[in-house]
């Protein structure tokens, strides 16, 4: 994504199931981890913003410690699941406050089309609004960015999404608290 290039040059160990974060058991093959993947591994989990790897049949196989509180799981193991189920799941919308259908999220967008053209930036970010009864004030509004990449060792494609809560809180959860308050309750559970 735009402005992370640091994350983005994790990508491939992190797809491949060698990296951190909590991963998807069942990588016992491939090679033994080494100290610079534990180190990858802790930087990826220690990341602020909510971070998810997708693998190229659009399962959540990786996920970082924020994206854990954001969605609400209290274990990685709830979050291994078909990126297609979160956006009912976890009741995304459009900005506009339309519900998002599995096949219009993002990362599930990106990894279903026919050709992702690089050049264009719009194509690789979403704004959305989720609501969960886990949320402070019930929703927030997040300015979601992905990466298309593909493996150089096996060919196959994934994709690395992060969302970032936006500053802006949505008005109708407002609940006479000032947006300024609400906007540092999720900064700080976040």
């Amino acid at each position: 994504p735009a402005g992370a290039p640091a994350v983005v040059a994790v990508l491939e160990p992190l797809a491949a199931g060698r990296g951190g974060g909590r991963w998807r058991a069942g990588d016992e093959s491939g090679p033994a981890r080494s100290p610079s993947a534990d180190l990858i591994a802790e930087l990826f989990d220690a990341l602020p913003d909510p971070t998810l790897v997708l693998n190229g049949s659009g399962q959540v196989t990786g996920i970082n410690q924020a994206a854990l509180r954001l969605f609400g799981f209290a274990t990685a193991d709830e979050a291994f699941r078909p990126a297609a189920d979160y956006p009912a799941l976890c009741r995304l919308r459009h900005a506009g406050g339309l519900p998002l259908a599995g096949h219009e999220w993002l990362p599930v967008r990106l990894l279903t089309a026919a050709e992702a053209n690089p050049g264009d930036a719009e194509a690789y970010h979403q704004d959305v609004e989720m609501s969960a009864p886990h949320l402070t004030s019930g929703a927030v509004a997040l300015s979601c960015r992905a990466a298309l990449h593909t493996l150089r060792e096996t060919g196959e494609r994934a994709v690395l999404w992060v969302g970032r809560v936006a500053p802006r809180i949505l008005a109708h959860e407002s609940r006479g608290a000032t947006a300024a308050s609400l906007a540092c309750r999720h900064t700080g559970r976040l």
